[in-house]
C-alpha cells in the first residue's frame, strides 16, 4: 500500500528539497553547526527580516525542517534550535515543504520521537496540520504505530480533536491503522476513543462507505473483528456505499461466523492482566485493564468537561427554580390550618385517595427539593467567598425539614433523616473527591498558611495515584 508518510528506514520519497536562497544560512546552522544559537542571533543581526521573508513562500524547505529531519551530533541542541525558531516564527511549525511536509511530518518520518514529543509540547495543533493526500501526523503515526504507541497516546491526548481530522480518502486514524495492520495502534486508539467518549468516530466511514469494520473483515484481521464485535457491535449493521455489511465484505469462515453471531466471542482480555501499579506511559495505561474507579472518575472529569459556563448557569437556575417552586408547595400546605388538620385526620386513619395523595406529594417534594439543593452544592466550589452560600444551602435544607414536621409530626423523624443524612452524603462526596484531586494533581491545600509544609489527601486514594494522574491527562482535567 502506497505510503506518504515515509517510515523508518524507507529510501521511498528521500529525494533532496531544493533550498530557497533565503534559508541557506539558517539551514548550514541548522546541520553543520547542530543548531547553535549563537550563530542564529548572528544571522537574525546580519537579516533581521529572513523569517518574514522566509515565511512569505507558499512552499518551502525551512531551517526547521532541516533541523526536524537532520541527524545531530548533539540531540539537545537540535532540539533548543528547533524550539527556538518556533518561538521566534510560529507559522514555521505549520509551513510545508514542496513534498508536503511539515516539520513534525519529518521528525516523525526520520524516527525523531523525543523531538516529535517536545514540538507537540509546544503547540499542541501542530499535530493537525495536514500535509500531502491531507494526512496529519497523527495519521503518519497510526501507520507504524505498533512501533511508537507510547508517542500514539501523546498526541492523541494532547490534541483530542485530532482525531476528527480525515485524509482526501475520509480515512480517521482508525481506518489508517487497520489498514496497515497496526493492531497495537489500533487497540491503544480504540481505548482511546472509548474512555474519552468520542465514540462517534467508530461509526466514521472513508470514501466507500466503509466502516474500520469493514476494512477488518476484508483483510481478515481476525483478532481486530473479535476486538469490535465485542466491544462495539453496533457498528455490525452498517453497510458501505454499495449496500454491503462486514458480513457481506468478509472472506474468512470464522469471521464469518463471528458477524453472524453463530460464535459468541468471549471477554477481551486486556493487554498485561490485571492492574499495574507502576504504570508511567500512557499506552501502558490504555492498553491495560480499567478498575471501576477509574471508570467513576473519568464520569465525573466527563461531566465536569462537558459542563460550560453558560450550561453551569443554567443548571443553577433551575435548580433554584426548583428549590424555591417545593419549598413555596410546602408552605402552602401549612397555611390553611383546618385543611392541614383535615390531611393529618386522614393520615391517621390511613384510610382514603387522601392518605395516598399526601404521602406521594410529600415524598416527590422532597426528593425535587433535595435533588436541586445538591446539584447547587455540587456546582458551587469550595472558595471562601462561596462558604455563606454552602451555609444557607445547609440551614436551608434545615428549615425545609422544620416546616415538614410541623406539618406532619409522623412523618418528621423519616423527613429529618433523609434530608439532612442526603446532603451529607452530597458533601461528604464533594470533600473526598477535592481532596483527592489535590493529591492527584499535586496541588497546595486550603491550609496551604499552616506551619507544616506537608499534606495529604484527606482520605487515601483507592488506586495508584499515577493510573488517576492518566486518567486526569486523558480527560484533559
Amino acid at each position: 500500500m502506497d505510503c506518504t508518510c515515509i517510515p523508518r528506514g524507507s529510501t521511498k520519497g528521500a529525494k533532496e528539497v531544493e533550498i530557497h536562497e533565503l534559508n541557506k544560512p539558517l539551514c548550514e546552522i541548522a546541520t553543520s553547526r547542530d543548531g547553535d544559537l549563537d550563530a542564529l542571533y548572528e544571522a537574525l543581526e546580519r537579516n533581521p527580516e529572513v523569517l518574514d521573508e522566509i515565511d512569505k513562500i507558499p512552499f518551502v524547505q525551512t531551517s526547521l525542517h532541516v533541523a526536524a529531519s537532520h541527524t545531530p551530533r548533539d540531540e539537545a541542541r537540535r532540539t533548543h534550535f528547533a524550539l527556538e525558531l518556533l518561538s521566534l516564527k510560529p507559522s514555521l511549525g505549520k509551513k510545508l515543504n514542496p513534498h508536503g511536509q511539515s516539520p513534525l511530518h519529518l521528525a516523525l518520518s526520520k524516527g525523531f520521537s523525543a523531538l516529535a514529543k517536545r514540538l507537540i509540547n509546544y503547540d499542541s495543533e501542530l499535530i493537525r496540520v495536514k500535509g500531502r493526500e491531507q494526512k496529519t501526523p497523527l495519521h503518519c503515526l497510526a501507520e507504524i504505530g505498533d512501533a511508537e504507541t507510547n508517542l500514539l497516546a501523546e498526541f492523541l491526548c494532547a490534541c483530542p480533536e485530532s482525531i476528527n481530522d480525515l485524509t482526501i480518502r475520509d480515512e480517521t486514524a482508525l481506518h489508517i491503522a487497520v489498514k496497515h495492520r497496526q493492531v497495537k495502534a489500533f487497540k491503544l486508539i480504540f481505548e482511546w476513543i472509548w474512555r474519552s467518549y468520542h465514540g462517534e468516530v467508530l461509526n466514521r466511514k472513508d470514501e466507500d462507505g466503509n466502516t474500520v469494520l469493514h476494512i477488518a473483515a476484508s483483510t481478515n484481521q481476525l483478532d481486530i473483528v473479535r476486538y469490535l464485535v465485542r466491544r462495539a457491535p453496533i457498528i455490525n449493521i452498517e453497510r458501505n456505499s454499495i449496500g454491503q455489511t462486514a458480513f457481506d465484505i468478509a472472506q474468512d469462515e470464522e469471521i464469518k461466523k463471528i458477524l453472524s453471531g453463530r460464535v459468541k466471542v468471549p471477554p477481551i482480555r486486556e493487554d498485561g492482566h490485571g492492574l499495574k501499579k507502576n504504570t508511567n506511559s500512557l499506552d501502558e495505561f490504555l492498553l491495560t485493564q480499567e478498575p471501576r474507579v477509574e471508570r467513576f472518575l473519568r464520569f465525573i472529569l466527563y461531566c465536569r468537561r462537558e459542563l460550560s459556563l453558560d450550561m453551569r448557569n443554567m443548571v443553577l437556575v433551575v435548580a433554584v427554580l426548583i428549590a424555591t417552586a417545593t419549598y413555596q408547595d410546602l408552605g402552602n400546605l401549612t397555611d390553611d390550618k383546618s385543611s392541614t388538620e383535615n390531611r393529618l385526620s386522614s393520615i391517621k386513619n390511613n384510610t382514603g385517595i387522601g392518605y395516598y395523595g399526601d404521602i406521594t406529594n410529600y415524598v416527590l417534594n422532597t426528593i425535587s427539593f433535595t435533588a436541586s439543593v445538591a446539584v447547587m452544592a455540587l456546582i458551587f466550589s469550595f472558595r471562601p467567598f462561596t462558604g455563606f452560600l454552602h451555609m444557607s444551602l445547609v440551614f436551608l435544607t434545615i428549615s425545609y425539614g422544620y416546616k415538614m414536621a410541623h406539618l406532619s409530626q409522623e412523618q418528621a423523624v423519616v423527613i429529618l433523616l433523609i434530608v439532612p443524612s442526603l446532603l451529607a452524603v452530597v458533601y461528604g462526596f464533594k470533600l473526598y473527591f477535592k481532596g483527592a484531586e489535590r493529591e492527584i494533581k499535586m496541588e497546595m491545600p486550603w491550609t496551604w498558611l499552616e506551619p507544616s509544609p506537608r499534606w495529604k489527601a484527606l482520605p487515601p486514594v483507592p488506586v495508584p495515584l499515577e493510573r488517576l494522574r492518566m486518567v486526569y491527562k486523558l480527560m484533559r482535567g
